[in-house]
């Protein structure tokens, strides 16, 4: 596969703006990893036009009966120790408000969840690609939730005892939407953080930056030293893509009239804001917002998606984030920690619209107490007066509920997606695997950083066999029929590309290697499988980036509840993966942060202490089965690449590709030192093993090249013949990529 992955060293020439030619530029706004899923070809990409209202692709959770889907869920042996308790220990309030669903946990002193509510949340797709939520149904759902546990019998006198000390909000990252602070309405509903729409924004982008560095780095550009990434990236962390809140800001000030209007001439009016912005907005909010102008809103807000029922808002509240979900936005400076208003500039464009910082919430630390939630009307009575003291992003709350405190320590959560998280410490480190440097969390002054790599399809891709194969009742079936062996049989899940470490939004779904002898016991081998193999892919990029082995793997998620996925996923990586008793880490993460900002908890360690393992898996396969494990899967996730886009557009990329090749042999050749960290960085000891192995394959195919052409520079001095052009490309020619044997 000639366009498979460029090797690490041709990838950095391409974020750094390609700073040896312009043609090198242009190739450094398409190679730079897209971290989105590409639409079909042919899917709308167009907004919503003024006059068009598609009709609403919309989940079946009617707003309607919403109350009676409630799920509560109450520990009751836990409950009566801990009324029983003579030292009253205090009770946290987690708010855990996801993409699928949202719920309201109360966690004891102990470190125990004593009681939870959840409600499954409506999501709107107008558009192929498109995702959409209300915001007034999300902050609905998080009141129900919080009503119903508030008024659950088996819980009252546990409330009339102790109360709640304080709650912290999780939520959703990414997730983006807009509101007015004196009408205290949403302009627009929330756009989901896997909405495609602003796919071409994030192009755009991409090559405007692409063409200032290479502008900057000619300028600056001293003997043979580079730029080693793109600008924004060293200084967001991030890459430029859809995913993250930056793209959909610039998408709803050029597509919202009304918010372009407001921004121009009253810009003091304008609240931007991730769904922990809005809860927190609405929980210490001072004023209700008529209910009758909520529901309008809804309704006419510009995508046609409303609906009739009412929903209580406030306006007046707080308007704060904290550092790990502000660092999800493009427009913060990781090291700094505050908004930039150059990156701002660049993300939302050049045109007479601007975003201004009073815009943008305040930024504080993930532990701290931001206020008091209000006791205007629509708030619950178990949260009157009580402190909002925590606010974290979903991955990063399960980091901290897996007590990650020291570098080197990482959690994987299988959800609908995959997160592996790893703790670097005090100073962030650039990633230069695929990966995402991101805040884990910040506790008073300090900061912690880590390393993230995401995945696409985790938990989906079994719902996926339930619901649209119908092989499976439920998520556990795939367990008692999976097969002992995939015997032969891969399932690569790319069903809107490849996340980290690959970075292959061209990348689809394929099934490879199925014979007429296997059968729906072998796919669900095939799928359980493809989650582990993804994280393994994953946790070499970590373990590449961070230089540090990693001793276990702490798991939590509804993969955990996967025996034969949790052993396959020891055996894969080769390391234990540890289960927690407490698997809702990320409420668990919320509830510690808030409680040690009130005192609950002194410090870290007393909340380490409260963490344990419930159950080990340890690595039981074989080395040569599980290198043969790995040859198969690298096999078929070259299979699944180059099936978006025509074909022009895969030729030029492919040339780029070449070219950039190209251009970093003639850079081996003309600095020593460069060409002896290409030779270093070839780990000879663990060809065998890696989990990308085109990256090896490429690197020996470079290295073999090198030697060639030092071959026949030799023998062209010994001849006289010195002539420049030697390395011009076309002159010699990388061999056909071979499958590592």
């Amino acid at each position: 596969m000639k366009a498979f992955n460029v090797i690490r060293k041709n990838k950095h020439k391409a974020e750094r703006g390609a700073s040896s030619s312009p043609k090198a530029a242009e190739a450094a706004a398409i190679l730079t990893p897209v971290v989105t899923a590409a639409v079909d070809e042919g899917a709308p990409q167009s907004p919503l036009k003024e006059d068009a209202s598609p009709p609403s692709l919309v989940s079946s959770v009617p707003a309607s009966v919403a109350s009676s889907n409630i799920k509560v869920f109450i520990d009751s042996k836990e409950l009566q120790e801990t009324l029983s308790s003579k030292s009253l220990p205090q009770i946290i309030g987690a708010i855990d408000q996801g993409t699928s669903s949202t719920r309201f946990v109360l966690v004891s002193q102990h470190g125990r969840i004593l009681a939870s509510a959840q409600l499954e949340t409506r999501q709107y797709y107008p558009q192929p690609g498109w995702h959409e939520q209300d915001p007034s149904e999300i902050i609905d759902s998080v009141m129900q939730c919080v009503k119903t546990l508030e008024s659950n019998p088996e819980l009252q006198p546990l409330l009339a005892k102790h109360g709640v000390k304080a709650i912290g909000i999780t939520n959703q990252r990414e997730t983006t939407l807009v509101w007015n602070r004196v009408t205290g309405l949403p302009y627009y509903k929330a756009i989901v953080w896997d909405d495609l729409r602003t796919t071409e924004i994030a192009q755009t982008i991409r090559r405007h930056v692409a063409s200032k560095d290479y502008s900057q780095n000619k300028q600056q550009q001293n003997g043979n030293s580079h730029s080693s990434s793109c600008s924004m990236t060293r200084k967001t962390g991030l890459l430029i893509a859809s995913y993250f809140s930056g793209t959909k800001v610039r998408w709803l000030v050029e597509n919202v009239p009304e918010l372009a209007k407001d921004l121009q001439e009253h810009p003091e009016q304008v609240c931007f804001g991730t769904v922990d912005v809005w809860l927190a907005y609405q929980l210490t909010g001072k004023e209700v917002v008529v209910a009758a102008a909520a529901a309008a809103a809804a309704t006419t807000n510009g995508n046609g998606n409303g609906d009739a029922t009412s929903h209580q808002l406030h306006k007046g509240g707080l308007f704060v984030t904290d550092a790990t979900n502000a660092s999800r936005w493009l427009f913060m400076d990781l090291i700094t920690q505050t908004w930039d208003d150059q990156l701002i500039d660049t993300v939302v464009g050049s045109s007479n619209v601007k975003v201004p910082i009073s815009a943008l919430p305040e930024i504080h630390s993930s532990s701290h107490t931001y206020g008091t939630c209000s006791s205007v009307e629509g708030i619950p009575k178990m949260l009157h007066n009580v402190p909002l003291s925590a606010i974290l992003g979903d991955q990063q709350a399960a980091l901290f509920g897996q007590t990650c405190f020291l570098p080197g320590e990482a959690k994987n959560t299988y959800g609908t997606g995959l997160f592996l998280m790893m703790v670097t410490g005090d100073q962030p480190v650039t990633s230069t695997h695929g990966l995402l440097t991101t805040i884990g969390y910040k506790i008073g002054k300090k900061t912690t950083y880590a390393l993230e790599g995401s995945v696409a399809h985790s938990g989906s891709t079994i719902q996926w066999l339930r619901d649209q194969l119908q092989i499976i009742d439920k998520a556990s079936d795939t367990e008692s029929l999976a097969k002992p062996q995939n015997d032969g049989m891969y399932f690569v899940p790319a069903f809107a590309g490849l996340f980290a470490p690959y970075w292959r939004p061209d990348a689809r779904a394929c099934i490879v290697g199925m014979t007429s002898s296997h059968d729906k016991g072998h796919l669900c081998r095939a799928t359980l499988e493809a989650i582990a193999y993804q994280t393994k892919d994953v946790f070499d990029a970590i373990e590449k980036d961070s230089n540090v082995s990693l001793k276990s793997l702490r798991v939590d998620g509804g993969g955990t509840a996967n025996n034969l996925l949790m052993q396959f996923q020891s055996d894969i990586i080769n390391v234990p993966v540890e289960c927690p008793v407490v698997l809702e880490t990320t409420a668990m993460g919320t509830a510690f942060a808030a409680g040690l900002a009130v005192g609950v908890w002194k410090d870290l360690d007393q909340i380490k202490a409260l963490w344990s393992v419930a159950k080990t898996f340890e690595p039981q396969m074989s080395e040569q089965v599980r290198l043969k494990n790995l040859r198969g899967w690298d096999r078929a996730v070259s299979k699944s690449l180059g099936w978006v886009g025509d074909n022009n557009q895969r030729k030029r990329l492919s040339r780029m590709e070449s070219e950039l090749v190209e251009a970093d042999y003639e850079d081996a050749f003309s600095d020593e030192d460069d060409l002896q960290r290409s030779i270093e960085s070839l780990d000879t000891k663990r060809v065998e093993v890696v989990a990308r192995p085109t990256e090896t394959r490429m690197a020996w195919h470079i290295f073999s090249h090198i030697l060639l052409t030092a071959a026949a520079v030799g023998a062209g001095y010994l001849l006289g013949e010195r002539r420049p052009g030697l390395l011009a490309p076309g002159r010699f020619k990388l061999p056909a990529f071979q499958l590592r044997k």
